[in-house]
């Protein structure tokens, strides 16, 4: 598996990982942020919680255009 940063702006990173890694990822944020444990400060799974209601909405979006070739980095669409 890998994964691949890149800076976009001081504050943006766009992250490329195979669909493993990012519901991997998801999966954990889900148990932090609904498991409710104890070490994990509201603040914290209330952003968890953000971040899931917009991967959420993400996920759904992406029946609305499928990927293509040139979507993949070094696949086509731009330089690996």
């Amino acid at each position: 598996m890998t994964v691949r940063l890149e800076r976009v702006q001081p504050t943006v990173i766009r992250a490329t990982m195979h669909v493993r890694e990012i519901a991997a990822l998801m999966a954990a944020v889900r148990h932090l942020a609904d498991g409710t444990p104890q070490e994990v400060p509201e603040e914290a799974r209330r952003q968890l919680r953000s971040l899931l209601e917009s991967y959420d909405e993400q996920v759904r979006h992406l029946a609305d255009r499928p990927a293509s070739v040139t979507d993949v980095p070094g696949q086509g669409g731009e330089p690996a």
